[in-house]
C-alpha cells in the first residue's frame, strides 16, 4: 500500500469522526501529493466541513468533503489498515524510525527551550522514547540531587545514569515498591547512592512514579510526575509530565521527605498540602481517600463531558457516578485497558495512562486530572498521587492524546457491527 493510499485512508478515517481534523504528516513525504488530494478526498468522504492539512506544522490546503462512506466500511479499512501499518495510528513522533534519527541533543533542547521553560510551566510527552531520552539527558544535567519515588525501576540504562551521576557527586535517593523489585537489579548503596524499599501493609503498594531533580537545566528544579515507570516495558501508551512549578514541587519534597521518615520509623504519616475547594486551580493529593473524594466531586458538578483514559476502571463508587453523569446528559468516554464493565467505551490493551478531563466542573473550569493513580478500588488503597490542574494549554495536549487513543482503540478492534 503507497504513502498516499494509507495518508488518504487516514484522512478518510478521522473526519469520519470528527467535523474539523488536524493531521501532521511527515512534511517532505507527502508534499508531492498535497496539490492532488482534493479529487481523490472528494470521492471518498462525507461532508464533515473543513479538513486541515499541515506538514511540519504548515497549513498547505483547506479542503470541503462531499460524497459518502459507510461507517462500518471505514471500521473494516481502519482494522485492516491498522494491522499492516501501525504506526500511522499515532503521532509520527512515535515511530520507531523517527525516534532512531534524534540527535539527544537537538531533541532536549527543542524539548525544553521551545515548549518547556520559555513558552509554559509544564510539559508533556506521551511518547516514552521522547520520555526517556529526556530523562536521561536530565540526570546528566543534575548538579545537586535526584530524589525518586517509583513502582518499578528496571531501566538500564536509567540505573547506569544514575549511579554515574552519584559518582560525579550528586545525591541520589531511591524509594521502591519492594514487592515489584525482586532482585532482579543490584542496587546497593555506596556514596552518594541510597535506596529504599517500601514494604506493602494490608495489601496495599507504594505506586508513585516521580523524579525530582534538584538544580538542573537553567539551575532550576525539574519535577516529573505520571502514569510512567522507569522500567524496560515498551509499546505503553503513557503520559509523562515535566514541571517546573514551584508548589508542584515543594509538595513532592515533602512527600518523598515523609516516605523516608516513613521507611525509616515504620510509621507512615501523610499530609496533603492543598485542600479540595470549589474554586481549583492547582492541587496535589497524596491521600487516596482524598483522591477518590476529589475525582466524585469533579464527575458530580461536570456539566459538559468527561474524557477517561486509565488502566483500570473497577471502583463501584467511581463508576455510579459516571452512570449518573451520564443519565444526565454529561457526554462521557471512557478509555480503558480492558473491557471490564459496559460503561466503558474502548479497549487499548497497551494503555497505561491515568487521567481525566473534565470539560466543564467545579467554577465552570476545564481541568486535567493526571497522576499514578487508576480508577480502581485497589488504587485508592495504596501510596498514590494525583495532581488536578487548570493549563489551557496543558489540557489541549491531553485531548489530542485522548482522541488520539480513541481511534486506536478503534482501529485495533476487531469489526462488528452488532
Amino acid at each position: 500500500m503507497n504513502k498516499i493510499t494509507i495518508f488518504l485512508l487516514n484522512l478518510v478515517f478521522f473526519t469520519a469522526f470528527s467535523a474539523e481534523v488536524t493531521f501532521l504528516s511527515e512534511g517532505e513525504a507527502f508534499l508531492p501529493y498535497i496539490h492532488n488530494l482534493g479529487i481523490l478526498v472528494s470521492e471518498y468522504c462525507s461532508q464533515f466541513g473543513k479538513v486541515k492539512f499541515f506538514a511540519d506544522q504548515t497549513e498547505f490546503s483547506k479542503l470541503d468533503c462531499k460524497a459518502e462512506f459507510h461507517s462500518d466500511t471505514l471500521r473494516q479499512i481502519c482494522y485492516d489498515l491498522f494491522n499492516k501499518n501501525k504506526r500511522y495510528f499515532t503521532d509520527i513522533r512515535s515511530s520507531k524510525e523517527f525516534n532512531e534519527k534524534l540527535d539527544d541533543q537537538i531533541l532536549f533542547e527543542q524539548f525544553f527551550t521551545d515548549n518547556f521553560l520559555v513558552e509554559r510551566i509544564h510539559a508533556v510527552s506521551f511518547n516514552s522514547t521522547v520520555s526517556k531520552k529526556v530523562i536521561l539527558r536530565l540526570i546528566e544535567n543534575e548538579k545537586e540531587s535526584i530524589d525518586i519515588s517509583v513502582f518499578k525501576l528496571t531501566d538500564y540504562a536509567i540505573i547506569s545514569a544514575l549511579k554515574k551521576a552519584a559518582q560525579n557527586g550528586v545525591r541520589v535517593r531511591i524509594i521502591l515498591n519492594k514487592s515489584s523489585t525482586k532482585n532482579k537489579y543490584d542496587f546497593y548503596t555506596f556514596e552518594n547512592f541510597d535506596v529504599k524499599y517500601y514494604e506493602s501493609h494490608d495489601n496495599e503498594i507504594l505506586h508513585h512514579k516521580y523524579v525530582i531533580f534538584g538544580r538542573n537545566i537553567k539551575n532550576k528544579s525539574i519535577l516529573i510526575n505520571g502514569s510512567a515507570n522507569l522500567s524496560t516495558a515498551k509499546d505503553l501508551q503513557e503520559d509523562t509530565l515535566f514541571t517546573e512549578d514551584i508548589d508542584l514541587l515543594s509538595a513532592f519534597k515533602k512527600n518523598f521527605q515523609q516516605l523516608i521518615e516513613g521507611i525509616d520509623s515504620g510509621q507512615f504519616k501523610f499530609s496533603n498540602n492543598s485542600k479540595f475547594a470549589n474554586q481549583l486551580h492547582k492541587q496535589c493529593l497524596f491521600d487516596s481517600s482524598l483522591v477518590k473524594f476529589a475525582l466524585i466531586r469533579l464527575i458530580q458538578n461536570e456539566k459538559r463531558s468527561i474524557r477517561i483514559a486509565t488502566m483500570y476502571l473497577s471502583d463501584f463508587d467511581i463508576i455510579r457516578e459516571i452512570r449518573a453523569a451520564k443519565r444526565r446528559g454529561v457526554s462521557v468516554c471512557v478509555i480503558a485497558s480492558k473491557l471490564q464493565f459496559k460503561i466503558v467505551d474502548h479497549e487499548l490493551n497497551t494503555l497505561h495512562n491515568k487521567y481525566a478531563i473534565f470539560d466543564c466542573t467545579l467554577g465552570g473550569k476545564k481541568l486535567l486530572c493526571t497522576g499514578s493513580c487508576n480508577f480502581s478500588k485497589a488504587a485508592f488503597s495504596n501510596l498514590e498521587n494525583v495532581l488536578i490542574l487548570e493549563d489551557p494549554k496543558l489540557v489541549a495536549e491531553y485531548e489530542k492524546n485522548f482522541t488520539a487513543l480513541k481511534w486506536m482503540s478503534i482501529a485495533r478492534t476487531s469489526p462488528s457491527f452488532n
